[in-house]
């Protein structure tokens, strides 16, 4: 299961790309949740979505052709914070995953940590975003906003590298390594 971007939208052509790339090289079912989304949808409608959808294909993995021992939650961005909270949750509900693919998820939204000072301007991501992606997410809610157990809010405006294979060799080399490492892992 795949989880994607935060902000609202229809499922964009790259995450289509992502998703299929996915199902291919890992020789896998994938099934990609597009869910709630602010700031139409703010948490914990985007949790509850990828919940219930993680719920349903886990409880009818083989009817899709699947195999419960091959059962794994990915994302990228903030769709790989839902995913990790999505295994969380599935850690304490005792259901079984095999492996979680998280490509950059940002999983500590209230850490204080150098590199966020070194890196607020200049770059397409700022501080100044990330605080106003974070509100649109989570509003002033701090318990929300600073709990490991509710994703805290992620870039819509930087992908790194997992959907430009079409037309980067590196992030092609780089996304075929990262497949094959899950590919192991199931």
């Amino acid at each position: 299961m795949t989880c994607t971007s935060q902000i609202e939208g229809p499922l964009p052509a790259q995450r289509q790309l992502v998703t299929r790339r996915l199902c291919r090289d890992v020789g896998a079912v994938v099934a990609a949740v597009h869910y709630r989304r602010s700031p139409g949808h703010p948490f914990p409608a985007p949790y509850d979505d990828c919940l219930a959808a993680a719920r349903h294909v886990a409880d009818s993995v083989t009817d899709y052709g699947a195999r419960r021992d091959r059962l794994a939650v990915a994302g990228d961005s903030a769709g790989a914070n839902l995913a990790a909270v999505i295994a969380q949750t599935f850690r304490d509900e005792h259901r079984p995953l095999a492996a979680q693919l998280l490509a950059y998820p940002p999983t500590d939204s209230d850490g204080d940590y150098p590199s966020r000072t070194q890196n607020a301007t200049g770059y397409m991501l700022t501080s100044e975003n990330i605080a106003d992606i974070q509100y649109l997410y989570a509003g002033n809610d701090p318990v929300v906003v600073t709990t490991n157990t509710s994703p805290p809010a992620a870039s819509r405006l930087i992908h790194g590298f997992l959907n430009m294979f079409p037309v980067s060799a590196r992030a092609h080399a780089a996304t075929a390594e990262l497949f094959a490492q899950l590919e192991q892992r199931l």
